[in-house]
């Protein structure tokens, strides 16, 4: 793929960075054209097949209703009329289930942050270079927002598809990981789609014909909800009727999912010829090295994305967000293992599917290869946070609009942090995790709690304390490596009882359901039970070396700095410097305690946690500060302010 160059160089604002030329046009394909073609006539057949099957229920009611009186008779009969008005109840109810959704408007959610020429003016110049390149026109406006990807669309959704205002959509956390050079093949290609004028209009409206497809297929409602109601109450005549009109729907949907899907595969195969063309245009711009830098870029990304969002889920319990989440998925991918790392750099080798919108990327690799283009975008390896003015400022803004308005939070009491505090805590979480594995060395499940024999403790004097520490690490140290797997066992057990209580409480409610679904042999109540208490009694079998391996852990605190909970009963003070006397020679005890353990209420929770047997985890919800210890590191006050997973802790730290 050959760049035509000319000998001018153009200056983009950013010192060090030009575009040295002028690339050739991508010519279309024989494939591209004749994907054009077919999803033209696709375009076409598919709204006159959805329209001739509403014609054909309506024409059907109404011959019905005009020509099928004579079923009424001269006498009445009950019989005969409700076999005139079955029919035309169900069509009329067929028919208003294949209208509802084209007439009822989908939600429309918030656009994004727009951003403008006077507040962003290198980024305006920086689009309006690479636009000129490409071919493409301007577009009318420019947004931002927190996914891992931009894009490109018609202003109004497809209505906008006749006009020539497109919008320029600029995921921030892309800017946040990548370089000048490899944002600007990014934006090429979304360019690249904008100077696809038809095959841009006529995917969104295959698009937006598939969406009433899928509206009718797998939309859901209150009239669902009222017409099955209807089918179980009520007179059984009537009910009869429903069940049929029910099933009408029913067959009226299946026939719609397979146009659906043809409509699908379609559209895919369109997008995909679109794909490879707007790549085209981002390997003319910022070269072939680059593009593949930049696909093994955004997925590293996007895996820090998904590890970065369980942090946040974490924080929202604690009503604690990161500030600028675009700067903190950045931080969380550049933290994942140099491992990881380096494998999502290299392409997967799945290949390309028929219902896939993208081509696979070991394809799009093969393809940028084969070009073998230098780019004519030089320069710009600094990072593409240097287009924009202000990305911290302007991060803020884009992260407290996804909050609000994507993910639908209420930021009334929120306390926003940095990227650096979120990370560290997540830092400790996985420390925390780390420990408990070389504790228990894999034998532990959340399925089984470990309940603390804190009174017992305190019975003891410090002789029988040192030797029942002995002792119960020697019981844990015998353990056998199988015990880990029959922990496992243990969970899928757990696993099993839960599905069949789901599908026991399910049949007992009257409703009905997929004994595949359940892990059953068949969709009986019976199977249910059965399987219920046959998982439950292979639990009780596995429990024996369970128990004694969990006893011993229970009392015995670990020489290799993993931590022991032992809650906040009153005798704590108490049992601090006896703890710290029997550390091991040669090995420091650091033990730390909580400051609210005089506290009346506290205490009184750990008494009656132990009279109950209940595992005694508490909460702190006023002011509550450091009650804790990290092996070699001290404990933010903030780890223990949570209101779902403080803990007074005690680590033995390794000498």
């Amino acid at each position: 793929m050959a760049s035509a160059l000319s000998s001018s160089s153009s200056s983009i604002g950013v010192p060090g960075v030009v575009l040295s030329g002028t690339i050739e046009p991508t010519r279309l394909s024989h494939i591209y054209r004749a994907a054009l073609v077919i999803v033209s006539l696709a375009m076409v057949l598919l709204p006159i097949l959805y329209l001739l099957l509403i014609a054909g229920v309506a024409a059907g009611v109404w011959w019905h209703v005009t020509n099928d009186t004579w079923l009424l008779g001269s006498s009445f009969s009950q019989w005969r009329l409700l076999a005139y008005i079955a029919p035309a109840f169900v069509g009329t109810t067929l028919l208003f289930f294949l209208i509802k959704p084209v007439l009822a408007r989908p939600a429309r959610g918030v656009d994004p942050i727009p951003v403008s020429s006077e507040e962003e003016p290198v980024l305006f110049a920086f689009i309006d270079a690479i636009c000129r390149q490409v071919r493409a026109p301007l577009p009318y406006r420019v947004q931002v927002d927190c996914q891992v990807n931009a894009s490109a669309s018609f202003m109004n959704g497809p209505a906008g598809a006749f006009s020539c205002e497109l919008t320029l959509t600029i995921g921030l956390p892309p800017v946040a990981g990548l370089s000048i050079r490899e944002f600007g093949g990014v934006l090429a290609h979304e360019f690249g789609h904008f100077a696809q004028g038809g095959g841009l209009r006529l995917t969104g409206l295959v698009r937006r014909i598939n969406g009433w497809f899928a509206r009718v297929v797998f939309e859901r409602d209150r009239w669902d909800e009222t017409i099955e109601r209807w089918s179980k109450e009520g007179d059984s005549r009537f009910t009869l009727i429903v069940m049929l009109a029910r099933g009408a729907i029913w067959v009226s949907r299946l026939v719609l999912s397979g146009l659906m899907m043809a409509g699908h595969a379609i559209s895919c195969f369109m997008t995909r010829q679109m794909e490879y063309d707007a790549d085209g245009y981002e390997i003319k711009i910022a070269g072939s090295d680059s593009f593949v830098r930049t696909m093994g870029r955004l997925r590293q990304l996007n895996a820090g994305a998904q590890l970065a969002y369980r942090d946040v889920r974490l924080g929202w319990q604690k009503r604690e967000l990161p500030s600028n989440l675009p700067v903190f998925l950045n931080a969380a991918t550049n933290r994942l293992s140099p491992a990881l790392l380096t494998q999502l750099l290299e392409a997967p080798t799945a290949p390309t599917k028929p219902f896939d919108t993208h081509p696979a990327d070991a394809d799009r690799v093969r393809f940028a290869e084969a070009a073998g283009a230098a780019g004519v975008l030089a320069g710009g390896d600094v990072p593409a946070t240097e287009l924009f003015r202000d990305f911290e400022a302007i991060g803020v803004r884009a992260t407290r609009h996804h909050y609000s308005h994507d993910l639908a939070l209420d930021l009334g009491d929120v306390t926003f942090v940095g990227a650096n505090q979120v990370l560290e805590e997540s830092e400790h979480r996985a420390g925390l995790q780390q420990a408990l594995t070389d504790f228990f060395q894999k034998r532990l499940s959340l399925q089984r709690p470990l309940c603390l024999p804190l009174a017992e403790v305190e019975s003891l004097d410090d002789v029988q304390l040192r030797e029942q520490l002995i002792e119960m690490r020697g019981v844990m140290e015998a353990g056998t490596p199988e015990l880990a797997q029959e922990y496992r066992r243990f969970e899928e057990l757990a696993a099993k009882r839960v599905k069949a209580f789901s599908a026991v409480e399910l049949l007992a409610a009257g409703g009905t359901i997929h004994g595949a679904d359940f892990g059953l042999t068949d969709s009986t109540f019976q199977s249910a039970t059965s399987m219920q208490a046959e998982a439950q009694e292979q639990q009780r079998r596995i429990a024996p070396p369970l128990d004694t391996f969990e006893s011993a852990a229970a009392r015995r605190p670990d020489r290799r700095g993993a931590p022991v909970v032992v809650g906040r009963a009153p005798a704590w003070r108490r049992l601090q410097p006896r703890l710290g006397r029997l550390a091991r020679p040669g090995r420091g005890a650091t033990v730390h305690s909580c400051p609210r353990v005089a506290s009346p209420d506290i205490a009184g929770d750990c008494a009656r946690c132990q009279r109950s047997g209940r595992h005694p985890q508490h909460t702190h919800r006023k002011d509550a500060r450091s009650c804790g210890a990290r092996v070699g590191r001290a404990v933010s006050s903030r780890d223990h302010e949570s209101r779902y997973e403080r803990r007074c802790l005690v680590r033995h730290q390794a000498g």
